[in-house]
């Protein structure tokens, strides 16, 4: 589940479910405006083979992207219940996250961690941790991403250019495009959110 940051919508994501006996229905997105509980629209996937697995959405509520165990990334607009674009990853997508203002999405598959530009669906960079990702999280501008493994925890600082997006011109081959990185020990991680919190 997801909402928008003045609570005005939600949006939910069912999944395969869990302890139904195989008989949970077809998985689906659900669009809710707060001042109703009837949907303002909900999508079902073609493929029955599809379960979410993952929802996010942008700050403004204009935004709404979803991740899928058959590898794909879904981008809608609030008004409508037909996907702007789907990118296919080709391999199962545990979650996805977009920045605040829409223009970035952040997730991972079997050990990388990939970020897109949700204009025009170009992959930006992508980067292979080699190990099981568990969680991820962007920045409200887009420019940092953050995931965590048992043990680690990843700063990705995204070195993007918005002249060179939509050009191809950002691909895993050229270094230059590549983000930095950080790594924090697990410990220093939940320190820091300690820190935050308590100040």
């Amino acid at each position: 589940v997801s909402i928008s940051e003045d609570g005005t919508f939600i949006a939910i994501a069912k999944g395969e479910g869990h302890d139904c006996n195989g008989d949970c229905g077809p998985s689906k997105i659900y669009l809710f405006n707060k001042e109703s509980n009837a949907t303002v629209w909900e999508y079902t996937p073609t493929d029955g083979g599809t379960f979410f697995n993952s929802i996010a959405m942008s700050s403004d509520g204009q935004y709404i992207t979803a991740s899928a165990s058959d590898g794909k990334i879904y981008l809608f607009h609030r008004d409508s219940n037909i996907p702007i674009w789907i990118y296919d990853s080709e391999e199962e997508v545990s979650q996805a996250v977009i920045s605040n203002d829409g223009k970035y999405i952040a997730s991972f598959k079997d050990g990388y961690v990939f970020t897109l530009a949700t204009e025009n669906k170009t992959l930006l960079w992508e980067y292979n941790i080699g190990i099981s990702i568990e969680h991820i999280e962007i920045s409200a501008n887009g420019k940092y991403v953050i995931v965590t493994t048992q043990h680690t925890v990843y700063l990705f600082e995204n070195n993007l250019d918005d002249e060179n997006i939509g050009e191809g011109a950002s691909n895993t081959e050229d270094e230059s495009l590549l983000p930095s990185i950080s790594l924090i020990s697990s410990i220093a991680a939940i320190g820091i959110i300690a820190l935050r919190r308590r100040y």
